[in-house]
């Protein structure tokens, strides 16, 4: 039953004064209760009914994944790809840089620095999941790092060379290079191993030039999939196989364009090396599928067909098959191999089986012992290309057989060769094989059974740090930080760091008034006196020097995968650390452990954040990764201490790091995770208020943040494109330093005396900047430009620009390239623009740009050239939500922004509405051929508001065109979506209370006395939530017509409806009868929703169309 709709409380038809749909800082009040530890609660149990948990073990484990997506189950589409360009943006062009280099001021203190692992001293790097050779050089070789970029050594791997530090992505799952031109190489992003530390792609970077330079293919195919592998037809290079998430894809023109061949996901391919019409698919995960095999194409992959084989020669039935990895071999192509995860072993064993007729019978070999234990993470075959009887199969060692299979030995026997293999390349000649596992590449001869290996690791630096980098006090010289599968490490000023506890290291501290106590976590270990959660040293973190330190922790709650410990600034023998429900304390430097808190997550994931205020030992925060925040101000009380929920007014995405003040125990900073919500919020109040400081941040996960002790207002926060900084408290935010690969950094460390900011990235090893007190730089403000307007083809034009921090080094920028500057004061300086840059009617984006220390580039202004009509970059919005770059479905909402978009302001309240207002049209084309004018809303000099018409395709691109008084603007381009949610809130920004009406009552959900005839709703009640882009309708109204009542027009896409992390059941979803684009949804608050002023709901598809977030008042 659709009830009354009620007050719309977002007027579309009302213009808005300026672009606030782009990120500006929000306040949401908040009304905090007290828990006391060990106090009854009306808490729900842990999740079961979470709607987009993932479905299988191995896939939930991805944490680096999960917590992006969190409360959602997928990345939203593009997201990354979208904040990276944001963050190209911010950036002033190489070139400018080196030019700009300041001799008087330290290159360490404008460029970050690496200072390793590179390798470790015992010669392990990082994880590498993709080789390939050069078809005629056996000494040049690229090799892909799970989240370190492609990498290329021309001397066998003595010397390598990041190749794609500054692309958009740098997880590769595989490599492949064109035998027919060996300059083009093509890198599949994401890692596709189905680990705890995944990261997905972007899609295929394609080089031509040896990967001096790349592109990205595919982008809208392959975003948030990982690539297993890319095949390369033999004698035809514009014919390419990938295997995906998704399945197997085809190109037919070098990448140009892909078709979607074979559905399921698919670890591998490989085409018959003497016959290109012939391919073959592996088609498995980790967790049982239906259609789980091998696949056989005989038409260069158009169409597929299973051949698992007949019994008694067949593979295992689909049930029963896990990962699997294909191995086929130059000298005998009708020989091909199938390496099988058996999903009927508990242990995750692995099966080789041998097709000598192409994939028509099988036959387990009995010595199959090739990958055990984990086969559905390190599952890779290799067959010599000269000798089809010599393979090396990888899975948790690597083994070899000399005859064809039969029997099995280790390959590495007595040798120091890292396990988890993940890689294995042989040279074209079959002379050489390459291997590559979580610790780097190895190298040997490879012409007998008999291998002789060599570490290749020394100039590669891809360790994977995760959360909690710690640093010495008072010497930058001494660093501790956990890896994945490389222990926890140690820093002592050399490029190789020492491994000195676990096998993977997590998060670790320092006692900062006796630095010789250190402690490390170990990931994935149980509380217990053999190997033990919480190591400590007594002796500086000396290798061999460290003992199990976690007494008291519970075996049965357990720790997370990746604990997180922290240590009392000002009383260091106070520590902290994560259960997977609670926090645990020591007063006593770790030898005793108590649990002092009460649940503090939501029930689905578990803390993954503490700190403990410098000014006030008894002020601790925790922080979940399922989105809650919880305070206490007597931790010293232990069991007896109370703690406070304040995670009302904060997005409900994943919590990654907290922050307190050094000047307050009441001002605090956390950092979000995920994606279409703030990314830094500040509480001044202990979480009574928090505030988005998120400003011009790239819309991507940050991962920690330093609050700089000696400049005021000054923050660094690590994201996963790189650390930037503020110095104005969030209001304008700027890359920090230049030279940081795009890497995700987890974790910071700073060191007061020196001044030396760190960061950790998880994949590209560890780097340093020195920030300097004196000297430095800070981000230019612009507040006014003159003149806004400039006329065509006018010579000697001067540019005023207005505004704070400049300095006599600053320029400005046009369109990104700099003019002519002259300095005038720190407030005003004057831009020299050249003949040329006014010969085109456009809109040219100005900023301010001031080089390192600090420094960075203004938030943008737009001048306007010429009289036409102009719309801004990313303009498009949601009219409920105002995020730009997720695209908009047909049907929807939508405001776009500009300049010079009507004469004067006409508003258009009847129906149906006009496709003409106020002599103002918006063309729209898509390319099918589809071309109308859209219906219109409302129009100003700045603003138009729109429906976009039902009619235009939910895939691909649409050109939109003003049109003013007869003068065409220039067209834009908006990715279309079949499904672009956003939801209306109260004060028309996309944030903050949503209009979400009770519906029985049709009050505002809202706290009493906030706002007129509000009433909390309550647990089991039933709402009406006002939103659009909802997509396609079973019987969608003519466009600019108002919605039927009967019949009632209903959404082809059920939504998902998360209210505080917790999913409603859906009674209605479709348009709002009366009203034009508006979606309605009526749901059902479930009984177990988190309660309080401000609980988080949003809205998804369930496969990344996410909205914004809104809250709701719930008692």
């Amino acid at each position: 039953m659709v009830l009354d709709v009620g007050p719309m409380t977002s007027d579309v038809v009302r213009g808005r004064a300026d672009m606030q749909g782009y990120r500006e800082r929000q306040t949401y009040p908040k009304k905090p209760t007290g828990v006391a530890h060990g106090e009854i609660q009306r808490k729900a149990p842990p999740r079961t009914d979470h709607p987009e948990n993932f479905d299988q073990a191995a896939v939930d484990e991805r944490w680096l994944y999960r917590i992006r997506a969190f409360p959602h189950r997928h990345v939203p589409h593009g997201a990354r790809v979208r904040a990276f360009e944001q963050a190209r943006r911010m950036r002033p062009v190489p070139q400018m840089l080196a030019n700009m280099s300041v001799a008087s001021i330290p290159d360490s203190a404008q460029h970050w620095t690496l200072i390793g692992p590179r390798p470790t001293l015992d010669g392990y790097a990082g994880r590498v999941t993709a080789i390939a050779i050069h078809p005629h050089d056996n000494n040049t070789v690229y090799i892909g790092g799970a989240e370190g970029g492609v990498w290329k050594t021309t001397d066998g791997g003595l010397n390598w060379k990041p190749l794609s530090d500054f692309e958009p992505a740098l997880a590769i799952g595989s490599l492949v290079i064109d035998p027919a031109d060996p300059n083009t190489i093509y890198a599949g992003t994401g890692e596709q191993n189905f680990n705890f530390d995944a990261y997905g792609g972007i899609g295929i970077l394609k080089s031509v030039d040896a990967g001096s330079t790349w592109t990205v293919v595919a982008g809208d195919v392959f975003d948030q999939q990982s690539i297993g592998r890319l095949a390369i037809a033999p004698g035809n290079s514009q014919l390419i196989l990938v295997a995906a998430d998704g399945g197997v894809y085809r190109s037919a023109d070098a990448g140009s364009t892909w078709q979607n061949v074979q559905f399921g996901p698919a670890t591998d391919v490989l085409f018959d090396p003497s016959d290109s019409n012939i391919a073959y698919a592996a088609i498995g995960a980790p967790f049982a599928i239906d259609s789980a095999g091998v696949y056989k194409s005989t038409d260069t992959g158009q169409t597929w067909k299973i051949s698992n084989g007949t019994a008694p020669k067949a593979l295992p039935s689909s049930d029963k098959i896990g990962r699997i990895g294909l191995a086929i071999s130059r000298s005998s192509p009708k020989t091909l191999y199938a390496g099988i995860e058996s999903l009927a072993a508990e242990s995750s064993s692995g099966v080789l089986y041998k097709s000598s007729d192409g994939g028509s019978t099988w036959t387990a070999t009995a010595g199959s012992a090739y990958c055990t234990k984990q086969c559905w993470y390190n599952n890779v075959l290799a067959v010599n290309p000269v000798n089809p009887k010599i393979l090396l199969g990888g899975g948790v060692d690597l083994r070899s057989s000399a005859d064809g299979g039969v029997t099995w030995y280790l390959a590495a026997l007595g040798q120091d060769v890292h396990v988890d293999q993940h890689a294995i390349a042989f040279t074209a000649d079959g002379a050489r094989v390459f291997v590559g596992n979580d610790g780097g590449v190895w190298a040997s001869p490879a012409t007998k059974a008999g291998f002789s290996w060599n570490s290749l690791n020394a100039t590669l630096a891809i360790t994977q740090f995760y959360p909690g980098l710690s640093i010495h006090p008072s010497d930058p010289k001494v660093s501790f930080g956990g890896t994945q599968d490389n222990s926890s490490l140690a820093y002592s000023g050399l490029m190789q760091w020492e491994r000195v506890s676990c096998g993977d290291g997590a998060a670790t501290a320092i006692d900062p008034l006796n630095p010789t106590n250190v402690y490390v976590t170990c990931a994935g270990a149980r509380p217990g006196p053999v190997l033990g959660v919480v190591q400590k040293s007594l002796y500086g973190g000396a290798r061999g020097t460290f003992r199990p330190s976690d007494n008291g922790l519970s075996r049965t709650e357990g720790v997370p995968f990746l604990p997180y410990i922290t240590i009392d600034p000002t009383h260091p023998q106070n520590l902290y650390i994560t259960g997977n429900q609670h926090i645990y304390q020591s007063t006593n430097g770790g030898s005793l452990w108590s649990r002092v808190s009460p649940d503090v997550t939501a029930g689905y994931l578990p803390p993954c954040a503490i700190a403990v205020a410098p000014t006030d030992s008894n002020t601790v925060y925790s922080g979940s990764c399922d989105g809650m925040v919880w305070v206490t101000h007597n931790a010293l009380s232990g069991t007896g201490s109370t703690w406070q929920d304040v995670s009302s007014g904060l997005p409900g995405n994943a919590v990654t790091h907290i922050t307190i003040d050094p000047s307050s125990r009441r001002k605090a900073y956390v950092t979000i995770s995920g994606f279409q919500a703030g990314h830094v919020f500040l509480t001044e109040d202990g979480g009574g208020v928090w505030t988005d400081i998120s400003g011009n941040l790239p819309d991507i996960s940050a991962n920690d943040l330093i609050a700089d002790p000696d400049l005021p207002g000054t923050l660094y926060v690590a994201t996963d494109l790189g650390v930037f900084w503020t110095n104005t408290t969030g209001r304008v935010w700027s890359p920090l330093g230049d030279g940081l690969p795009n890497a995700a950094a987890l974790s910071l460390a700073f060191e007061r005396t020196s001044r030396t900011l760190r960061a950790a990235t998880h994949g590209r090893s560890v780097w340093d900047l020195l920030v300097l007190v004196h000297g430095l730089n800070l981000i230019p403000l612009v507040s006014s430009v003159s003149p806004v307007h400039l006329p065509l083809n006018t010579a000697d034009l001067k540019v005023t620009v207005n505004g704070k921090h400049f300095t006599s080094a600053s320029l400005a920028l046009w369109d990104g390239h700099e003019r002519p500057t002259t300095f005038i004061s720190g407030e005003e300086i004057m831009a020299d623009l050249e003949a040329a840059d006014v010969t085109a009617d456009t809109l040219i984006p100005l900023t301010v740009f001031t080089p390192g220390p600090g420094g960075g580039t203004s938030l943008p202004t737009y001048l306007k050239v010429g009289p036409n009509p102009a719309i801004y970059p990313g303009a498009f919005l949601n009219a409920a939500s105002f995020l730009a770059g997720g695209g908009v479905a047909p049907g929807s909402i939508v405001s776009v922004f500009g300049v010079n978009l009507a004469p004067k302001i006409a508003t258009f309240s009847g129906v149906p509405l006009p496709d003409s207002l106020g002599d103002v049209s918006l063309t729209v084309a898509d390319d099918t051929g589809f071309l109308a004018a859209a219906p219109l809303f409302f129009v100003s000099t700045g603003q138009i508001n729109f429906q976009v018409p039902w009619e235009v395709q939910p895939f691909g691109t649409a050109t939109f065109t003003p049109v003013v008084s007869g003068a065409k603007g220039e067209p834009v381009s908006v990715n279309m979506r079949l499904f672009a949610p956003g939801l209306f809130a109260i004060d028309q920004t996309g944030h903050g209370q949503g209009s979400v009406n009770n519906a029985l009552t049709g009050q505002l959900a809202a706290p009493i006395g906030k706002y007129p005839n509000a009433q909390p709703v309550k647990r089991g009640g039933y709402i009406s939530i006002y939103c659009t882009g909802l997509g396609p309708i079973d019987n969608p109204p003519p466009d600019g017509a108002p919605a039927p009542l009967k019949p009632l027009a209903k959404t082809l896409i059920q939504p998902v409806v998360l209210i505080g992390g917790v999913q409603a059941t859906v009674s209605f979803s479709g348009l709002a009868p009366g009203f034009i684009g508006l979606n309605q949804i009526n749901a059902q608050v479930p009984h177990n929703a988190p309660t309080g002023d401000a609980v988080p709901l949003s809205v998804s598809d369930g496969f990344g169309g996410n909205s914004n977030t809104v809250t709701v008042a719930i008692q």
